[in-house]
């Protein structure tokens, strides 16, 4: 389900923003989305969910420390593409002053 989601908003984001290539900012938010409707569906159905593979149950188990780490990458990753956009501008004004 996951993998299904990513795709369709990777290329549902792409030709909505008219752009031949990919950004950054598409891939981030393809990746939050896939991973909280994850999240959501494993919330909804996952009692109903029998996995006897002991690599795969504690992923489950513990799958909302995935969902941190993305929420945090996705939030971190857009206030440092701000903070390096907020720099230049100020360093290319006063470039321009001089």
């Amino acid at each position: 389900m996951g993998i299904w989601i990513l795709l369709t908003m990777l290329i549902a984001g792409n030709i909505l923003s008219k752009r031949r290539d990919l950004s950054s900012a598409e891939a981030r938010r393809s990746i939050a989305v896939s991973v909280m409707s994850v999240f959501f569906g494993l919330l909804a159905f996952g009692s109903n969910v029998k996995v006897g593979d002991s690599v795969i149950q504690p992923i489950l188990e513990n799958f909302w420390w995935i969902v941190i780490t993305v929420i945090g990458f996705y939030f971190g990753g857009r206030s440092a593409e701000k903070i390096v956009e907020n720099i230049s501008k100020k360093w290319t004004e006063q470039r321009g002053r001089k």
